[in-house]
């Protein structure tokens, strides 16, 4: 590990650099994804709920997402005052605060797109990977966190693209790390 962002990998051909975040965005949107298609996203049930009021706009949002937050894991109750208290969160997530979460997720769909309605299972998936992955930037990780994100990652439906389309990797030839001594 480099920095704490970034995995290296020594190659046949040189040395594969890997950026972790976006590395992890990768494998929480495929993740993601499968629980929406399949409508099967385990909820971790939240010790105490987290009540935030919600304005109008969040809320006319949150109904047109609501099956899918539900497919992820989310369980939330809206009260007559406007009220939502979050009772659970998708499961793996740790110890993620579920308000910063679910505002956050909000927050990105309301300027990813005017018409939620194309590609939404990829676009709340795309939200969530983002704001689960940050988590993941400049954190330390033991030998068997990486070899299981590197296994995870070459697994994936896209491993050298996060679902932002930024590259996850990039190659030093040998010949380039030859060429910082001479």
């Amino acid at each position: 590990q480099v920095l704490q962002k970034y995995l290296a990998i020594s190659m046949a051909d040189g040395l594969l650099l890997i950026d972790q975040k976006r590395a992890y965005q990768r494998i929480l949107y495929d993740q993601f994804i499968e629980n929406l298609m399949k409508k099967n996203g385990a909820a971790q049930q939240l010790l105490f709920p987290k009540i935030i009021h919600i304005n109008p706009a969040d809320q006319v949002l949150l109904n047109e997402i609501h099956s899918d937050m539900i497919d992820l894991g989310f369980r939330f109750e809206i009260d007559a005052e406007k009220n939502l208290s979050i009772l659970g969160i998708p499961a793996g997530l740790g110890e993620e605060d579920g308000q910063a979460l679910l505002e956050g997720i909000l927050e990105q769909l309301k300027h990813e797109a005017k018409d939620l309605t194309a590609h939404r299972h990829e676009k709340i998936a795309k939200a969530m990977a983002n704001r689960s992955a940050a988590r993941f930037q400049q954190r330390k990780l033991s030998p068997e966190e990486m070899n299981s994100l590197i296994g995870q990652l070459f697994a994936s439906s896209n491993p050298n693209y996060s679902p932002n389309g930024e590259e996850i990797s990039q190659l030093l030839p040998e010949m380039s790390l030859k060429n910082l001594f001479s």
